[in-house]
């Protein structure tokens, strides 16, 4: 555990970011994997991943009832 957790007391602490990148104006989230195996000779393993987005159009009115206009995990 590094000094500012212990500090924290294991509390983790973060702010929503309330002007996010949006496409067709809805938020969304890319997820790529890359494992480095070796860095003599440079041997990297790759996913090209994919992208993710919201159901609603993002918008901060109603944060509270309309949760899905900030997931965008559609699986939850």
């Amino acid at each position: 555990m590094n000094l500012l957790a212990k500090e924290l007391g294991g509390i983790v602490v973060q702010k929503y970011c309330e002007n996010p990148l949006l496409v067709d104006g809805r938020k969304f989230d890319i997820r790529a994997f890359m494992v480095v195996v070796c860095m003599k000779p440079y041997f990297v393993i790759y996913n090209p991943g994919y992208v993710r987005m919201s159901l609603n159009p993002y918008t901060t009115e109603n944060f509270a009832k309309d949760k899905l206009t900030h997931l965008t995990n559609n699986s939850v």
